[in-house]
């Protein structure tokens, strides 16, 4: 399962891919006191992706005033494929085995606007927008065909969304009684379409839904202005 770190300023911030960070259980000791149970991890290289326009780069925004700005957001597809958010170059990257195996374009006249994504099948994609109404930054999903074209924008403002502003991620739920296109806002999750990607009626639930317990984990700048390159790594 997904769960990301959006925000990617490109100075060192830690973003996320898949893993099992740690499992925590709890079981009786003969005195009755819980005992903590913790996996420990290692991280491994798999992928660099120097910065750029090319085919194989991803861009960086490096304005005079401001931060810097990168990727924002990935994930993962079914077969180790690394969907990767370039809106500074108005797509989506896919690597896989370390190399570049597709791009998709984002058909948007507005594609730095893009924060956040997850794959919801191999031949559709969600994407968090954020826009501006008389100065206030709001979101909405917008769902794409795996060649880049629009099917469907929706909404966020609305019921259990007061304020679509303070959405930060997708999460995408594929089985079960809570599958669908879910936001997290709030220290709670919304589900706001299904996974036909269309607007759906919405729940709510507190927290950060994890339903196997997995993790993400880590996307970091290496080397110097003249050289820098994205290090994805798994734990």
């Amino acid at each position: 399962m997904n769960q990301k770190i959006w925000v990617l300023s490109i100075l060192g911030i830690i973003l996320i891919f898949i893993c099992n960070s740690y499992s925590l259980g709890e079981s009786a000791s003969p005195k009755g006191k819980a005992k903590k149970e913790f996996l420990r991890v290692k991280s491994v290289e798999i992928l660099r992706a120097r910065f750029g326009s090319a085919p194989d780069n991803l861009g960086v925004s490096t304005p005079s005033e401001g931060n810097p700005e990168g990727p924002m957001s990935f994930t993962l597809g079914k077969d180790g494929e690394i969907y990767i958010l370039d809106q500074i170059n108005s797509r989506i990257q896919v690597f896989k085995d370390g190399k570049r195996i597709r791009t998709i374009p984002i058909d948007d006249k507005d594609p730095l606007d893009f924060k956040d994504i997850d794959l919801i099948s191999e031949n559709k994609i969600a994407l968090l927008k954020r826009f501006y109404v008389t100065g206030r930054e709001k979101t909405a999903l917008y769902i794409i065909e795996a060649n880049g074209k629009i099917l469907n924008t929706i909404s966020l403002d609305g019921n259990l969304i007061p304020d679509s502003g303070s959405v930060t991620e997708i999460l995408i739920i594929k089985e079960g009684k809570f599958s669908g296109i879910w936001v997290q806002l709030d220290g709670r999750m919304v589900r706001a379409a299904s996974l036909e990607g269309i607007a759906t009626e919405r729940i709510s639930v507190p927290g950060k839904l994890s339903l196997n317990g997995r993790r993400i984990f880590n996307m970091k700048k290496i080397g110097g202005n003249n050289s820098s390159c994205l290090s994805f790594q798994r734990r």
